[in-house]
């Protein structure tokens, strides 16, 4: 075989090798012109074009020492580490967050000392404010005259005290818890007892303590809760521990609503015509006539405004025919088995008195042991 023979072949390997391995679709593989290493007898090919990648065919990979090969594995690898982050970028990382999270959990840590903190000192100032009333009434109830209050409660079968507790401040608190009990309307009844249709306006609310009873009227309970204890101290028939009480809440508007529901009335001059006809005041009567009712002693406080008409809410006595006017911070102390009492209705007076109120306390006979 002559030596372009040989060389045609070779090329012609090369190229199917080429061919095989990087495919046909790629560039253009240039072969020289073989015409002059072939006889004058073949056709003279100028030259042929082979697709074989992106590459020509000579550009096969060079072989690579064992340090080239480790050159190129260490420049890899280092390529891999830049991209990833570094030890210290994780710890500074992870840091950060644990920092996060320990800040946060001493937020939640100080804000709930914080609430508890301002929980006791909340019921620290209750019980501060709960202790000051009790003493309060305890001093008051000392400022009675033990003598003058026996000597008349047997005479007269009453006892009067104004300025019970003058302070305006626990009076003005005491008005306000009014309000809320009136408004509690569990435990808030229409009083028919003592005028025709239950047209008086008045309204009963039991006084019986517990905890949401305290919640809302702390100062009216501790009144209550005071003088039970306390009044024994000038009367010992009085049982300490055992009460009946009660708010007693005139409802100027309350009244109008109802009577224009019965009456269909429309105009100011009918209501006070109409009013002509119901009864003014309760009959004269004791508050305890069962045999067996234990009530003793009759307390009734009254809360009203200082410009109260004192001709509503009041009380008057048969014994003497003394009429014991409504005015705030006076206190009317009456037997409950033997006084004869009547009670005027708390319409009476100026029309412009929305509400007025009154606690009435009834103090039980200690038993016999």
């Amino acid at each position: 075989m002559t030596f372009a023979a040989r060389h045609f072949m070779r090329t012609v390997a090369i190229a199917v090798v080429g061919l095989l391995l990087v495919g046909p679709d790629a560039a253009t593989l240039a072969f020289s012109p073989i015409a002059t290493y072939l006889s004058p007898s073949w056709p003279q090919v100028s030259s042929v074009s082979i697709r074989c990648g992106n590459l020509p065919l000579h550009a096969k990979r060079k072989k690579e020492s064992m340090a080239q090969k480790r050159a190129r594995r260490n420049s890899k690898q280092r390529r891999e580490v830049e991209t990833a982050p570094s030890r210290g970028d994780v710890t500074t990382l992870f840091k950060q967050e644990d920092s996060q999270k320990q800040v946060a959990e001493r937020e939640k840590a100080s804000a709930d000392a914080a609430e508890v903190t301002s929980k006791a000192q909340q019921l620290l100032d209750r019980q501060k404010e709960s202790i000051s009333f009790l003493s309060l009434i305890r001093e008051a109830v000392e400022r009675l005259d033990a003598e003058q209050l026996s000597l008349s409660l047997r005479e007269k079968g009453y006892f009067v005290v104004d300025k019970f507790l003058s302070d305006e401040s626990l009076l003005n608190n005491l008005q306000k818890e009014t309000l809320i009990l009136y408004e509690d309307g569990n435990v808030t009844q229409l009083d028919t007892s003592e005028t025709a249709l239950g047209f008086s306006g008045e309204f009963i609310t039991a006084l019986k303590g517990g905890e949401n009873q305290y919640q809302s009227a702390p100062r009216s309970v501790e009144w209550v809760v005071g003088m039970t204890k306390h009044m024994p101290s000038k009367l010992e028939e009085l049982d300490s521990s055992n009460c009946m009480a009660f708010l007693r809440t005139y409802d100027r508007d309350a009244r109008s609503a109802a009577r224009k529901l019965f009456f269909g009335e429309d105009k100011q001059e009918e209501n006070d015509r109409s009013a002509q006809d119901e009864p003014t005041c309760s009959p004269f009567g004791i508050e305890a006539s069962d045999k067996d009712d234990m009530r003793y002693l009759t307390l009734r406080y009254y809360l009203v405004s200082n410009d109260w008409d004192p001709a509503a809410g009041a009380l008057r006595f048969e014994i003497t025919g003394e009429t014991i006017q409504a005015k705030s911070d006076r206190l009317v102390i009456y037997k409950s088995k033997e006084t004869m009492v009547q009670k005027d209705a708390w319409f009476l007076g100026q029309n412009d008195q929305a509400r007025g109120n009154c606690i009435e306390l009834h103090l039980i006979q200690k038993k016999e042991e």
